[in-house]
């Protein structure tokens, strides 16, 4: 038998209707099951069956939280205008578009248990107090708790991510004075400084990383290691706003670059400006405009912006009022989350 799809919605005649044309096109080779009660989910994956990948409505995705950590899933939107990253369809997109999806999405699934390369998200900002950091770990917890294994590497010189997390330590004399003295051998001691709460990070220097000679170089530099070992699934990447040549040149090499911004001019015209320097990397970035109030001019909106890039989400400024464990529960940038690769 080939792959199978997991078709799952209560809207008892679009599911016929899909069912059916998804048999015509992948006759032969993919096997389609379809539940349209949601309490029968939990007792259809306790039978074991194997499943490549969901189809199920966005707004019904808790009801496959916990089954589908392998399993690619396709949320169906009723928007049209929120189907355009890979792990969304429109409702009612046509069925050959629906099934190219599906046949994307299987062939990117992990070939006998074997993890795909690990890709790097880069999250920055280039304008101050738009929610860089909370962003960043929320990006990392969202992708932890959808069962990938996932790094967060905080390359700013302030660290200020310290104060989000419990019970933190911080790197080991001997890596600090590696990192000052001989960076290739501290990056050969990395993996024994990693700590995991629950996604995986690397900890702050006791001191300020100018004191080991640290910089931004440094911390691509323990990127690019961690990325070669193929251990995790995601490295999510925290960048400063201070711009210099060498973080445009790694925003290059990122599989997917996560801005946060606020929705004023001044913020909007100095992200313009940042992007207009790396034009190639646009097609790559989903911006997310923190600190929203709908009474405020929306300087994003009427940018080219709005156009060349992906507008993840609004957040309002009421909705982010709260530290790392209240942003967990609020599941503060899930949608975010989904365009990068989260079920």
């Amino acid at each position: 038998m080939g792959n199978t799809i997991l078709l799952i919605s209560s809207d008892e005649e679009y599911v016929r209707t899909i069912e059916l044309k998804l048999a015509k096109v992948f006759a032969g080779r993919t096997h389609i099951d379809v539940i349209t009660d949601y309490n029968a989910i939990s007792k259809y994956f306790e039978s074991g069956k194997k499943v490549d990948t969901i189809l199920i409505p966005i707004e019904d995705s808790r009801y496959v939280k916990g089954y589908a950590s392998n399993i690619r899933v396709i949320y169906i939107v009723e928007d049209n205008n929120s189907s355009d990253d890979k792990n969304t369809v429109f409702k009612y997109a046509s069925i050959k578009m629906l099934a190219d999806i599906i046949d994307s999405n299987v062939s990117k699934k992990r070939n006998n248990g074997i993890r795909q390369k690990t890709e790097v998200i880069g999250v920055f900002s280039v304008s101050g107090g738009s929610g860089l950091t909370l962003g960043a770990l929320s990006i990392a917890h969202n992708l932890f708790n959808d069962g990938k294994k996932v790094i967060y590497i905080n390359t700013t010189l302030n660290q200020d991510y310290m104060y989000y997390l419990d019970n933190i330590k911080s790197l080991s004399t001997q890596f600090s004075y590696q990192s000052a003295v001989n960076l290739t051998n501290a990056i050969k001691m990395i993996e024994s400084e990693i700590i995991k709460q629950e996604f995986y990070y690397i900890p702050p220097y006791a001191n300020h990383p100018i004191a080991y000679q640290v910089s931004f170089t440094t911390y691509v530099k323990i990127i690019e290691y961690i990325r070669q070992t193929n251990t995790y699934d995601y490295i999510v990447a925290e960048i400063d706003g201070t711009i210099s040549q060498e973080k445009l040149a790694f925003l290059k090499t990122v599989d997917k670059i996560v801005v946060t911004t606020r929705q004023d001019e001044a913020s909007i015209s100095k992200l313009e400006k940042v992007l207009a320097m790396v034009p190639d990397i646009k097609e790559r970035v989903l911006i997310v405009c923190n600190m929203f109030l709908q009474k405020k001019r929306d300087y994003l909106k009427s940018a080219s912006l709005s156009v060349e890039c992906i507008v993840s989400e609004y957040v309002y400024l009421y909705d982010i009022q709260f530290g790392f464990e209240e942003a967990k529960n609020k599941k503060f940038l899930e949608k975010t989350t989904r365009m990068i690769g989260g079920s």
